[in-house]
């Protein structure tokens, strides 16, 4: 697999594995307050015009994921930590940090989403830690292209 192709793959993943964790867990968005569709539909509304519909928060939450995921594949090398699941952790963490100062006021959240109550920058701090490992783990263990192929699989 290209890097471009392994990065598009493991943000879809961690973008599904967190979207099912809002959906399933009762919803980490009713825990603290925070509707993360919601935002991200209102931050798309103000910025390009687009509806507030969940179906365009719920589209835009996968797309940010896949992008979040080609750049991950980018700067993975350059980033530091030894592995996938540290690699992904400390780009979670800057990708959250840049969340609270630019998208959140975008948002209409306020500076890191205190708006929106005192849990909520725990809490998208937990959201963004769990979708940066899942990432990490999963680009580490896509196969590279052109990686050797050994008993029967490529590493």
């Amino acid at each position: 697999m290209s890097t471009a192709t392994r990065g598009l793959a493991a943000g879809l993943i961690a973008a599904a594995v967190l979207a099912l964790l809002i959906l399933v867990a009762g919803g980490i968005r009713d825990f603290p307050g925070i509707d993360v569709t919601r935002l991200i539909g209102a931050a798309a509304s103000e910025l390009f015009g687009m509806p507030r519909t969940a179906a365009v928060g719920w589209v835009l939450f996968f797309v940010i994921g896949a992008v979040w995921g080609l750049v991950f594949a980018w700067i993975y090398h350059r980033l530091p930590g030894r592995s996938g699941l540290i690699r992904g952790l400390v780009f979670a963490v800057a990708v959250w940090v840049v969340m609270m100062i630019v998208f959140m006021p975008i948002a209409g959240a306020g500076w890191f989403g205190l708006a929106l109550g005192g849990p909520a920058p725990v809490a998208t701090f937990l959201m963004h830690l769990i979708f940066g490992a899942v990432m990490g783990v999963c680009f580490a263990a896509l196969p590279a292209y052109g990686a050797p192929v050994r008993e029967g699989r490529r590493e």
